[in-house]
């Protein structure tokens, strides 16, 4: 294919030459042809080495997707020139305005109150009166959703000027995995395009730079799943804002492997065998995408027990007649499919040797797998590495929540990802933990930070919220220039605090993890917890019983396949390496505050199904789903409860 472009370019070259000297000399007189020619000629010739240099640039990023043509080729490729080109600009950028942070944060702040000193909620407090970000933080206080419950209602029905000038571009609904119902953000038209500029344009150019060839004119398999969309009275999207649809990723469509067809299927399990399908159909993957680890962990998962289907319709060119999804599409997937079977018979020896490092072995151009790789999300990244992904790096490029971009991930061969903050498009503010409890607690602002520190993360964003407290804690690690770069710990309400001893998601994670590995080796597929509290609310039980912690782990690895034995012993690991390292939780079960924990082994795909349960009692997509690391309501309990193999 690379010849036969170099070859159309030289006769394009000739031919548009006898073009050129057939008009002008039909046209104009000899004096006239003359000078004309010698400049049409120059002006040719110069295009035609400017195209004749693109040309040696595409060559040089072969091997090319089975699926393009020569124009969806060169639309990829002038998509990602374009991209390079900004990204590059888009760092220097964010580089810039980590130097001065206290200026940048500024900035930012005055110009999005003077944006939106004239609506309802700007003049009744006072926007136009502020000059700086001591005056703001002194003036505005500490808020939480239900401060703006109201204004978000009313911006639903239609009504403008009331958070923002305009109206919003869709309400982003919010997982609702945490607190156990969805929330609602206005998203504002700037923002989108911010996010793209600030956000997505640097974690471009990182990849750039340290995957070079992760965008040559190879396909990435995306795994995303289409939104169940609704419209609000005032007829405004709602939706999540993490869908492809509302960042405009969407129009990059060029760059997958999944045909636009497939948009139309709204369920999950069959969106993701169409997603396996047409991965799997081109051996020139580069990157597999997905928002979080555990939505890869169980396409993976989905491969591993479907893969037979799967060869069976690569090596007869068609999708599976037994899937349920609409004749229309089928039809539209169908046309674009052929028989493979070289491709069926490559995959099928590779499906039978075994799943570990099984990306690698089907797509060997493979350079990295990109999904969001803290919190919730690491059981699975560490899933993915010991097993699915074995020798393809996973990079977690952005930390990013419904209410904003909060940082980037610019280092991506880190073991452990880390976030700088983003001056230029949120305000931060910086709570101490020892003092998060308190209604309105001093704050500090981001330059101001201490490494090593943890703190709650307060955010003034570009779509209506101010000095809002949205759940998350962090920790400084280091500064990137004057800027902080942070680790997320965990959510507030994640945490297991029956008695305030505050027992954290990681220190707690860490302890399971090293339990289950002296439980015959095992590796912790997922868990969740729940205080004791919620066990009496299900079964009704009114007793002041000391209160104490349920545990539901799911295991993977050879041993958790059988019938898995723990010992009583065994279940005391885990309580007694807390008591270990946490002294509070130490101090309440040495005085009989906290009773010993109660732990339970729930069947393998356990959290999976349960996803599908998150999936139809919240508001959330598929693209947003996260476990729930502490459990509040009695419906998943009883899930939960209905599940264990060994108590």
């Amino acid at each position: 294919m690379a010849l036969s472009f170099s070859f159309s370019i030289l006769v394009a070259f000739v031919a548009a030459t006898f073009c050129n000297n057939l008009v002008v000399d039909y046209v104009f007189t000899y004096d006239e042809a003359g000078l004309l020619y010698r400049l049409s000629f120059a002006l040719l010739a110069l295009c035609t080495l400017i195209v004749a240099m693109l040309a040696v640039d595409l060559n040089s990023k072969w091997p090319v997707s089975i699926y393009h043509t020569y124009s969806s080729m060169i639309c990829q490729y002038l998509q990602s020139l374009g991209c390079s080109i900004l990204s590059k600009i888009a760092y220097k950028k964010l580089e810039l305005s980590t130097k001065n942070v206290k200026v940048t944060q500024e900035k930012l702040l005055l110009k999005e109150l003077r944006r939106r000193k004239n609506t309802e909620y700007g003049r009744e407090h006072k926007f136009a009166t502020i000059t700086n970000r001591q005056q703001f933080v002194e003036q505005h206080p500490l808020t939480e959703y239900s401060h703006y419950e109201d204004l978000i209602k009313r911006t639903a029905r239609g009504e403008v000027n009331v958070m923002l000038p305009d109206r919003p571009k869709l309400l982003g609904v919010t997982s609702g995995t945490t607190t156990g119902h969805s929330k609602a953000i206005p998203v504002d038209r700037a923002y989108v395009g911010q996010f793209f500029l600030k956000g997505l344009l640097p974690v471009f150019n990182v990849m750039k730079t340290y995957f070079p060839q992760s965008y040559g004119l190879q396909k990435s398999l995306q795994f995303t799943y289409s939104a169940r969309w609704r419209l609000s009275e005032g007829n405004i999207p709602v939706g999540p804002a993490s869908n492809p649809h509302s960042t405009g990723i969407d129009r990059l469509q060029v760059n997958y492997t999944t045909p636009a067809a497939a948009a139309s299927i709204t369920t999950e399990p069959e969106a993701l065998y169409i997603h396996l399908l047409f991965g799997l159909l081109d051996p020139y993957v580069e990157k597999l995408e997905a928002n979080f680890a555990s939505i890869v962990y169980y396409a993976f998962v989905s491969l591993e027990n479907n893969w037979s289907d799967l060869v069976t319709d690569i090596r007869l060119g068609r999708v599976n007649p037994d899937l349920n999804i609409t004749d229309e599409t089928r039809a539209e997937l169908n046309k674009l499919l052929r028989p493979h079977p070289c491709r069926a018979m490559h995959l099928a020896l590779e499906f039978e040797r075994g799943f570990v490092g099984i990306a690698r072995r089907v797509w060997h151009h493979a350079l990295v797998v990109v999904c969001a790789t803290s919190g919730a999300s690491a059981t699975y990244a560490r899933a993915l590495e010991e097993r699915y992904t074995r020798g393809t790096p996973l990079y977690s490029p952005a930390y990013a929540a419904t209410e904003t971009l909060v940082g980037l991930n610019l280092w991506p061969k880190e073991e452990d990802p880390h976030y700088v903050l983003v001056p230029n498009i949120t305000f931060y503010e910086l709570i101490p933990l020892e003092a998060q409890d308190q209604e309105q607690p001093k704050t500090i602002f981001a330059e101001q930070a201490k490494v090593g520190e943890s703190y709650e993360l307060v955010i003034t964003n570009m779509s209506g919220l101010y000095r809002y407290r949205f759940g998350d804690i962090v920790k400084v690690v280091r500064f990137f220039n004057e800027c902080p770069v942070i680790e997320f710990l965990y959510r507030k309400g994640q945490l297991l605090n029956v008695r305030g001893e505050k027992t954290s998601e990681d220190s707690f994670y860490q302890a399971l993890v090293h339990c289950a590995y002296r439980w015959h080796h095992c590796k912790v597929i997922d868990y969740t917890c729940c205080e004791s509290v919620l066990m009496d609310t299900l079964q009704g039980n009114t007793d002041s019983s000391v209160p104490y912690y349920l545990v539901f782990v799911e295991l993977g690895g050879a041993e958790a396949r059988k019938h898995l034995n723990i010992s009583t012993e065994q279940k005391h690991m885990l309580d007694d390496m807390l008591r270990t390292t946490s002294y509070v939780y130490e101090s309440y079960r040495s005085k009989g505050s906290i009773g010993p924990m109660s732990i339970s082994i729930v069947k393998p795909g356990s959290f999976h199904e349960f996803r599908s349960l998150l999936l139809t009692s919240t508001q959330a997509s598929a693209n947003q789903v996260k476990v729930p690391r502490v459990l509040h309501q009695t419906a998943y309990l009883q899930f939960m409860l209905d599940h264990v193999v060994v108590a």
